[in-house]
């Protein structure tokens, strides 16, 4: 007997039969006998599955599956079960917390965003990560989206979340005026008395100084790790890069993140050294132009140029992955690689859209037009 409303929901989605029994259900096989509108299919599944397996549901779930199993309630009769005017539950609702809050943690030096899912506000936090000054990712465990405590992000944050209705849960302008009066602007320098060691002024925490420091490494090199952080880099530190025998345009590219490069003979030839010297590997170079493949065939030879398609995954292809270019038409593919840099023709709104300028510590714009144009 259908007695609580779940059991007529899961009877609804197949899960139970018109006596309140289990069904039969097969892996990926369930029996309806009440016939759905295929707008509904999807979302009966979801929700009389969740039941099933003892899950609550949520009050907004709890509102749909009344409304649900009312708009059945002619088929449900026609199979002899009689729908109450109301409906118990079986399990007392779940509670979800969707709030929108910001709070900033002076002992972890970080703003925390936490937001029920909303595709929307992912998308336009994400692309914070390629404007910010310190790193900011997503915490699986905690399920927050925790941003360095910086100035750029702090100022970022604050009109964002004003915008979509974000409790903020700190004065954010005595934080700003806190952030000033203290510096806390990260900045790789020189540290005192010394000619080659690095340091970070101003390190929310999350920049690592023995990345900059190891030995063998180039300041150059230095230079390109850091600049995945959006330091502000000192004018000392560049030209020691360039005392070191960097060419001033390699020190140009290394210290950002997002680079812009108008392509030409000389340009590109040195925009290949540069590729070599700071041994960001592998390079996918986006693009449908024939040129392109052969002046990378021309320069890096065709064993180090692979053309990929859209079925063919990275992790396959060849064991000596940090040595290798992809040329490729599309980038719908995907990968649990790193991509050391994603050269592409397409704007900057793409790169921050696509999932290869996502994972990648360069992104670089390999065009004429500037970086927001839109190329058709």
């Amino acid at each position: 007997m259908l007695t609580y409303l779940e059991d007529f929901l899961e009877y609804i989605g197949g899960y139970k039969t018109n006596q309140g029994k289990s069904a039969s259900v097969f892996p990926f096989t369930v029996n309806h006998d009440i016939r759905l509108a295929n707008y509904d299919h999807n979302i009966v599944g979801t929700m009389s599955y969740q039941t099933f397996c003892g899950n609550p549901l949520t009050d907004r779930q709890y509102e749909l599956a009344v409304k649900l199993v009312y708009k059945y309630r002619k088929q449900l009769q026609q199979k002899g079960v009689i729908v109450p005017d109301n409906l118990p539950l079986r399990m007392p609702l779940r509670t979800v917390d969707r709030s929108k809050t910001i709070i900033y943690d002076e002992n972890l030096s970080e703003f925390q965003i936490r937001f029920p899912f909303n595709a929307d506000l992912v998308n336009e936090i994400r692309t914070l990560t390629f404007l910010n000054c310190g790193t900011v990712v997503f915490d699986r465990e905690r399920r927050i989206w925790s941003a360095a405590a910086t100035i750029p992000n702090l100022v970022w944050i604050v009109q964002w979340a004003q915008e979509k209705d974000f409790e903020i849960k700190f004065n954010h302008n005595q934080l700003l005026e806190h952030f000033y009066n203290n510096l806390m602007i990260p900045r790789l320098k020189l540290a005192e008395g010394s000619i080659r060691d690095l340091e970070i002024e101003n390190n929310p925490g999350n920049m690592n100084l023995e990345e900059l420091n190891q030995p063998g490494q180039t300041l150059l090199q230095a230079i390109t790790r850091a600049s995945e952080w959006q330091v502000i880099i000192d004018p000392k530190v560049t030209e020691c890069a360039k005392q070191e025998g960097a060419d001033p345009q390699w020190v140009e590219w290394s210290s950002r993140r997002m680079i812009h490069v108008r392509p030409g003979d000389q340009v590109q030839e040195k925009f290949f050294q540069w590729l070599e010297t700071v041994n960001l590997w592998p390079v996918l170079w986006h693009s449908s132009d024939v040129e392109d493949l052969a002046a990378l065939n021309n320069y890096f030879g065709q064993n180090r140029v692979l053309k990929l398609n859209n079925k063919q995954k990275l992790e396959k292809l060849d064991p000596v992955q940090n040595r290798l270019i992809f040329f490729s038409e599309t980038t719908k593919s995907r990968s649990t690689i790193p991509i050391g840099v994603f050269v592409t023709r397409q704007s900057i709104i793409y790169l921050i859209k696509n999932n290869w300028g996502q994972t990648s510590r360069k992104i670089v714009y390999w065009g004429d037009r500037f970086l927001t144009d839109v190329v058709k």
